[in-house]
């Protein structure tokens, strides 16, 4: 039963890229701005460049380092990006759908994600 099992997870195992992967080199640029009041609006600016031919980033999942936020926002140039959220203990975690890929040895995609916050 064990062995059948098994051979099932890698048969309908998905071939889903993530971001996050080897097969991309990550820069990121973060802005922390803090207002009197203890808010903190956070915007991150990423870029995604491809380094393989087979392969393109589909989404990416962030592991925000606070549990509370809100005004969650991601977009790239083809305007406002699908956003999944859920909670692990005090991490926020974040799943990004993108709307433009990068496809291609050397091509990159651009993208940011804001929100605001008061545990920071």
């Amino acid at each position: 039963m064990t062995l059948i099992l098994f051979f099932l997870f890698f048969l309908l195992k998905n071939n889903y890229v993530f971001a996050a992967d080897s097969k991309f080199l990550v820069t990121s640029d973060s802005t922390y701005k803090i207002a009197d009041n203890g808010v903190t609006t956070v915007n991150q600016n990423f870029t995604f460049t491809n380094t393989t031919s087979q392969y393109f980033p589909s989404e990416y999942v962030a592991n925000l380092p606070v549990k509370d936020v809100y005004n969650l926002r991601a977009f790239d140039k083809t305007g406002a990006l699908q956003i999944k959220t859920s909670l692990n203990g005090d991490v926020r975690q974040v799943t990004i759908k993108f709307g433009e890929q990068a496809i291609g040895i050397g091509t990159s995609v651009k993208w940011s994600l804001a929100y605001e916050t008061e545990q920071i």
